[in-house]
C-alpha cells in the first residue's frame, strides 16, 4: 500500500487512533465490570456470613 497524500497518512493515523481509543474503552469497562462484581461477591458474603441486613453489610463495605 502506497500513501500518496499527506490527507491519506492523516486518515491512516485517524483511524489507527480511534481503534486504540477503542480498545481502551473496552479495557476500561471490562475493569468496571469486574470491579463491581467483585464488590458485589464481597457484600454477599458479608450479608450470609454475619446475617446482616442489605443496607448494614454496605455500610460495612463503605468504610473499609
Amino acid at each position: 500500500m502506497e500513501i500518496r497524500t499527506k490527507d491519506d497518512a492523516w486518515r491512516l493515523l485517524l483511524v489507527l487512533f480511534l481503534g486504540q481509543l477503542v480498545a481502551f474503552s473496552m479495557a476500561a469497562c471490562s475493569f468496571a465490570s469486574s470491579f463491581i462484581a467483585n464488590l458485589g461477591i464481597i457484600l454477599l458474603n458479608d450479608l450470609h456470613r454475619s446475617k446482616l441486613s442489605f443496607h448494614t453489610a454496605l455500610a460495612n463495605l463503605r468504610t473499609q
